[in-house]
């Protein structure tokens, strides 16, 4: 698979999984989930569910079983009027950060401390720009 190549060429251990909503197509989410686990140490998924409503059952029996893949899990609709700076890792303070997997918390902790980041990644002749922005006031 390319994107298993590509993250022991490029020595990426983990991989960020994000909107639109990826629990929207949870059964494609599983499928991939399920292919990546063994390539990836540290999977994190973004959703605009909450855990409780996943655990649920809301976006389907997939979606259930897309949490024993994931490693951290940040839920809930983002809401701009409440993006903050202080806001690591998230867009909204009214989103949530679970650590699925514990050994992963010390990790995310030691990175959260060096506050909001916006990383750029050359990729042949594109640009990638990836990070949560503080909302522009206007």
């Amino acid at each position: 698979m390319l994107l298993c190549h590509l993250s022991e060429k490029n020595e990426c251990p983990g991989l960020t999984v994000s909107g639109g909503d990826p629990f929207e197509q949870a059964a494609g989410l599983l499928s991939l989930l399920r292919l990546v686990r063994g390539q990836f140490d540290d999977i994190l998924v973004y959703t605009g569910f909450e855990r409780e409503e996943i655990e649920a059952g809301c976006a389907d029996e997939e979606g259930k079983e897309c949490l024993r893949y994931i490693d951290v899990l940040i839920d809930g609709p983002y809401v701009k009027a409440r993006n903050v700076p202080d806001c690591v890792l998230r867009g909204s303070d009214n989103q949530v950060i679970h650590f699925l997997n514990e050994n992963k918390r010390p990790l995310y902790e030691a990175y959260m401390k060096r506050g909001r980041q916006i990383e750029p990644f050359i990729h042949g002749d594109k640009t990638i720009i990836t990070g949560i922005f503080d909302e522009v006031k206007t």
